[in-house]
């Protein structure tokens, strides 16, 4: 996550899950990342994984785990979200977001809040 006094952005990998199968081995690998579980709204029966990426992820490990459980894999994407009071704010996506996306394909999501800071 990056942080500003004014601005927030944050850039997570989603995965969603055939099963809670292989999740407890998806958290020993990126225990030192925040991870999310969670479920889909459409089917609760399925987990999402939510892992949030920072200049220590390593992609490598993500790659294996993705090719040694791609039959479990349902669908992942990247996701950048920002919180701002800035009108116009220019993102520089960091190079292991690049990375992911270029290596992994994908969608990638953006969520923008703005919140008005202005005193009245």
């Amino acid at each position: 996550m990056i942080e500003d006094s004014n601005t927030e952005i944050s850039y997570s990998f989603r995965m969603s899950m055939d099963s809670d199968k292989y999740i407890d081995d998806f958290k020993i690998l990126f225990s030192n990342h925040e991870i999310i579980i969670g479920k889909l709204f459409s089917d609760k029966s399925k987990p999402v994984v939510v892992l949030e990426l920072d200049k220590n992820i390593n992609l490598n490990i993500l790659d294996e785990f993705m090719k040694n459980h791609k039959a479990e894999i349902l669908s992942y994407d990247f996701f950048i979200s920002m919180v701002t009071s800035y009108y116009e704010y220019i993102i520089d996506l960091p190079a292991y977001v690049i990375e992911g996306i270029r290596r992994f394909g994908g969608t990638v999501s953006f969520s923008y809040t703005f919140i008005c800071m202005d005193e009245d």
